[in-house]
């Protein structure tokens, strides 16, 4: 799945749409204009940070993998990755990697570059890449 940055910041309506905290006002490191590969889809049921919103984990400009709301994109592929499978949760109803369903902290563990992690993303965000890229031909 692709997706094209629209905007970098959620608008008032949208948080309202959402049920987001109409405090929260970050600004996300996207570039619009910039097609970003999704490495999951999840769609929150209870509010909290984004709401009661879907949100995309996708590598932001600082090259970290990051959950933005999707609402900040347009869909520019449609087509899930055949790599993804369905998780419920008790937080949301997502599509994403067996890696992240057997691990819900390795996208943490990403974050913290923690070495092992860092290991099994690089052969994950590859393995994305090449996905979309092959559907791009």
């Amino acid at each position: 799945m692709l997706v094209r940055a629209k905007q970098t910041r959620i608008s008032e309506e949208q948080k309202i749409a959402f049920d987001m905290p109409r405090t929260m006002d970050p600004m996300w490191q996207i570039t619009p204009d910039t097609d970003y590969v999704v490495f999951s889809v999840s769609c929150l049921q209870r509010p909290g940070v984004f709401g009661r919103s879907v949100v995309y984990e996708i590598i932001d400009d600082f090259d970290r993998l990051m959950p933005v709301p999707a609402c900040l994109f347009e869909i520019i592929n449609s087509r899930p990755s055949k790599h993804w499978v369905v998780n419920l949760s008790e937080k949301a109803f997502s599509l994403e990697l067996q890696e992240f369903v057997d691990n819900p902290f390795l996208s943490e563990r990403i974050l913290d570059r923690d070495e092992e992690s860092l290991a099994t993303f690089s052969v994950i965000r590859e393995m994305l890449e090449e996905e979309e890229s092959g559907r791009a031909r």
